[in-house]
């Protein structure tokens, strides 16, 4: 069985948001993405830190997303 490449989230997110685009990823209620929700996603990845950006994808677990949420609020509050 071959290895499966890992990648890091800011190379994850431009083909994420490709994929959103041609209605490939869908929204957690399985529907396509409107232009909005598009933009205000992509708009949110970019400005995630950019440690945890750096990371790869299959490291980054929930404690990660909390403090990148907390350093978030903590800068725009």
């Amino acid at each position: 069985m071959g290895r499966i490449a890992r990648v890091r989230l800011k190379d994850l997110h431009p083909e994420f948001i490709k994929s959103c685009e041609k209605g490939i990823a869908l929204s957690k209620k399985g529907r396509k993405f409107t232009d909005k929700s598009r933009k205000d996603l992509d708009s949110s990845l970019r400005n995630l830190p950019d440690w945890l950006r750096d990371m790869y994808a299959d490291e980054i677990g929930d404690h990660h997303i909390q403090k990148a949420m907390d350093e978030i609020r903590a800068t725009n509050p």
